[in-house]
């Protein structure tokens, strides 16, 4: 992605004089910043609303290694895994998402295997599932214009600590309504709930400034250095 090197002149010229206690305050300021440029990277893809695999995908290294010291100093930030590069380029300059059919499909709050509080779960039902139930179906506007997938839902009752209890499932198969009476009997009233937002297109902001990122650390590279430099008696 990013490579990272000591090149301002007077803060080296300075390291230089003192010899290998120079190479070695050059070598730890180099480390620094790009250990720092990382988490940087990092929080920024967290921010956005990545998982922490994807912020994970940012890798570092620093030159030279095995704790040897160098004027020469460098490090590199790199995407790191299979597919990574072309997530995290995607991430820091935004992209443009269109649906392999008309439609691009993305799943509702309530399409989640762990509820509507849950995010980090799967969906509860695919748009290839849905494509199956089309008895189960039906598709309308949304308030914005954009188009809203529905699957119908079907009342159940059970007995829980002695009292009857009223259950939703979308297609008659997925839990979507229980424990709270006013939200399971909303649901129940609507006859359905939004599984999926259909959209021809969606454009994916820009959230990692990679080169903003890599000039401020540049800029605190004499500082980093200046610290790791022997103090003056």
């Amino acid at each position: 992605m990013v490579k990272i090197r000591a090149s301002t002149p007077d803060i080296r010229a300075y390291a230089e004089s003192l010899g290998r206690e120079g190479a070695v305050a050059v070598t730890a300021g180099v480390e620094a910043a790009v250990k720092g440029m990382q988490l940087d990277l990092r929080q920024q893809v967290l921010r956005a609303g990545f998982a922490d695999t994807v912020a994970n995908m940012i890798g570092a290294e620093a030159y030279p290694k095995r704790g040897k010291a160098s004027f020469r100093a460098s490090g590199t930030i790199f995407a790191r895994g299979e597919s990574a590069d072309d997530i995290l380029s995607s991430i820091s300059e935004g992209v443009r998402i269109s649906g392999q059919g008309r439609y691009l499909a993305i799943p509702t709050g309530y399409n989640k295997a762990g509820g509507r509080r849950r995010s980090r779960t799967g969906p509860l039902i695919t748009p290839q599932q849905m494509s199956e139930m089309r008895k189960m179906t039906f598709v309308r506007p949304g308030t914005n214009g954009t188009l809203v997938w529905f699957l119908r839902v079907t009342h159940a009752q059970e007995m829980r600590r002695g009292k009857v209890q009223s259950l939703a499932f979308a297609g008659g198969r997925y839990l979507v309504g229980s424990g709270r009476r006013k939200r399971t009997a909303a649901i129940l009233e609507a006859g359905a709930v939004p599984m999926f937002i259909l959209v021809p297109q969606v454009r994916m902001k820009r959230a990692m400034d990679v080169d903003a990122t890599m000039r401020r650390w540049a800029e605190r590279m004499p500082a980093l250095i200046e610290r790791a430099l022997p103090k003056e008696d």
